[in-house]
This record gives C-alpha cells, sequence and structure tokens, in this order.
C-alpha cells in the first residue's frame, strides 16, 4: 500500500526483480492475469507516480532510456499490458509523458534491436489504432499532442503497411478533417464547434507527418498500391478545407505525380482538376500558394531533399485553372470590401 513515490518505486522493484530470476514467478504472474492487476494498481496510484517510478517499470520491460541504443522488448505480454495503458502514463506528470511517448522511437529508431522490436514484438500490438484512438480521447493536453503525433509518424515509417498502418490512418483523417459548412450553426453545432476545430487540428497534424511520411518513395508506392488514391485525395480535401488540408493535399499531389506522371489523367476522370479549382480559392493563404506552384513547375521534395535547380517549366499544366481561380476569387474580395 505505497502512499508516496519512493515507495511506489521500491515496491514495483522488489516485485520485478523476484519476476526476473525466476520463470516459476513469471509464469505465475502470467496465469493469475498478474499484469492486469498491476495495471489497474499503478491506475490507481496515478497522483504518486513519477519518473523513478517510470524507469523502474520500463526498465524491467526492457527500455531504458539513458541507454535507447538496447532497447529492446523482453516481455511483450508485459509490454502490452502495462506500456501501452495510456491511462496511466499520460495523467502523470510531464516528464513522465514525454518519456513515454519517446520510448517509441527508442524501440523502433534508436534501437540497434529496431528490427526485431517491430516484427517480433511491436507488429502484434495494433499500435498505430491505439495511438489514434488516443489522440482522439483528452488524455493530452495541446502541448503534448506534437509528441504524440511524432510517435504515429515513427510507427509509420518503419511499419507501413495496409491494414495495419495506411487503412486506419486514412479513415482517421476522412473522419475528422472535413469541416462543416461555413455558416450553418445549429444549436449543437455551436456546442460541439470547439471539440471540432479541436479534433481537426490535431488530424491536420497526423496528415502533415503522413506527406512527410509520402516523401519516401517506396512508402509512397505502397500507399498507392493500396487505395483508390483519386478518390482518397478528394474525400480527405472535403468541400471547405483549412489552408492546412489544401497545401497538403497538392503537396501530396506534387510527389504522386512525380512517381506516376499518368496519375494527373486518373485525377481528371473523378474530376478532381475541377473540383480544385472550385474548392482551393476560400483556402488559398501563402502555403497553399506556395505549394500550387511547386505543383504547377513540378518542385517535389523527395525524402526531405529539395529538388534540383532547373529551368522554370510547366510540368502540371492541370492546376493552372486552380491558380488561376484562386486570383479572380482573391480579387472579388478585395473589390466586394
Amino acid at each position: 500500500m505505497s502512499q508516496n513515490s519512493h515507495d511506489l518505486a521500491n515496491s514495483l522493484a522488489v516485485l520485478f526483480d523476484g519476476l526476473r530470476t525466476s520463470w516459476q514467478n513469471s509464469e505465475d504472474m502470467e496465469r493469475i492475469h498478474g499484469y492486469e492487476i498491476l495495471s489497474l494498481a499503478l491506475r490507481s496510484k496515478i497522483s504518486i507516480i513519477d519518473i523513478y517510478t517510470f524507469n523502474v517499470v520500463f526498465d524491467f520491460l526492457g527500455v531504458d532510456l539513458s541507454r535507447p541504443e538496447n532497447a529492446t522488448i523482453t516481455n511483450p505480454l508485459a509490454y502490452s499490458i502495462l506500456a501501452l495503458e495510456f491511462e496511466v502514463w499520460a495523467k502523470g506528470p510531464k516528464d513522465v509523458q514525454k518519456a513515454h511517448l519517446e520510448h517509441f522511437t527508442a524501440l523502433l529508431e534508436t534501437s540497434k534491436f529496431r528490427r526485431f522490436n517491430l516484427k517480433q514484438r511491436m507488429s502484434k500490438f495494433n499500435l498505430v489504432r491505439k495511438l489514434l484512438f488516443v489522440l482522439q480521447s483528452d488524455l493530452y493536453s495541446n502541448e503534448m499532442v506534437p509528441r504524440l503525433v511524432q510517435a504515429i509518424g515513427v510507427y509509420l515509417r518503419h511499419h507501413f503497411v495496409p491494414d495495419v498502418s495506411i487503412k486506419p490512418v486514412v479513415s482517421y483523417l476522412a473522419a475528422n478533417l472535413p469541416d462543416d459548412v461555413p455558416g450553418s450553426a445549429t444549436p449543437k453545432s455551436i456546442v460541439s464547434r470547439t471539440d471540432t476545430s479541436r479534433r481537426r487540428e490535431r488530424a491536420e497534424q497526423v496528415y502533415e507527418v503522413l506527406v512527410q511520411t509520402l516523401a519516401n518513395p517506396s512508402l509512397l508506392s505502397k500507399f498507392t498500391l493500396a487505395l483508390p488514391l483519386s478518390r482518397v485525395l478528394l474525400l480527405i480535401l472535403g468541400e471547405h478545407p483549412s489552408s492546412i488540408v489544401a497545401s497538403q493535399t497538392l503537396i501530396l499531389l506534387g510527389l504522386v505525380l512525380h512517381s506516376s506522371p499518368s496519375f494527373d489523367r486518373k485525377f481528371e476522370l473523378v474530376s478532381g482538376w475541377t473540383a480544385l479549382k472550385y474548392i482551393l480559392p476560400a483556402a488559398w493563404d501563402p502555403s497553399v500558394h506556395v505549394a500550387a506552384f511547386d505543383l504547377l513547375l513540378g518542385r517535389v521534395f523527395i525524402s526531405g531533399k529539395a529538388p534540383m535547380s532547373s529551368p522554370t517549366k510547366v510540368i502540371c499544366p492541370y492546376i493552372l485553372p486552380t491558380i488561376l481561380s484562386s486570383l479572380n476569387y482573391g480579387l472579388e474580395r478585395v473589390t466586394a470590401a
């Protein structure tokens, strides 16, 4: 019955030492659902959990953030129950929250055992769905959300497969990015406007991470094979996109066209270019302007590398009507003002 952080950390250390040194104790712990019981106990002790408690638990699980190069999941059952119990770690102090989210990077990128961690351990935990579910909850403050989104990005870069990663992320974006029609103010919409805005802002961060991930040609190829991309782009864009969604969609279009020049005709078949002409003007801002002209001139950042300098040449004329329509839209607004 630990009453302070010091006692809790010591109690956990004694328990874990007993489990490390005895296979019988470890088997008994699993048989009696001891890790589930421990998880519930930690929930009841959230108020006294500190970074030392975190270190004791994660050292037992195989993750020592002072030596991230050796991080490996030694007990997958305990890890799935304790490490992925976001109700515990997301409600701790900020240093605990940061350490918990950073441990995903240690396992998947920093560790010399990262391939083992992914293939033999983390690929079985349905991690993307868990992280997206947590992102939609109120567990993390806005200050911590970028770190959570970064954790999603880390997993996407290393396990980008259709059913586990690609489709869950696209479904999340399709559900959370589209905005309500401007000016539609029902009692329900007024009450939920703040929540809708929060969800959309978080989804925009995920979309930015996804587009950054797709700058890797091999991952972009997986993405285009997994989904009907023309329709997916229009679905994510919606009828009233924010400037962030508009610019990221144009960047993604540029990546796809660089990889597959014939995609412009596929996009035309679903009236994609016409849709952009009518949808984008209201979302136009400097970031959309840059993305549109990058698309027009074929300037694409592949794997984070800037495009090689070349003579100015129109590569994608299909976007020109959208640019002109946006110019006209802006002039009309100035005139009206």
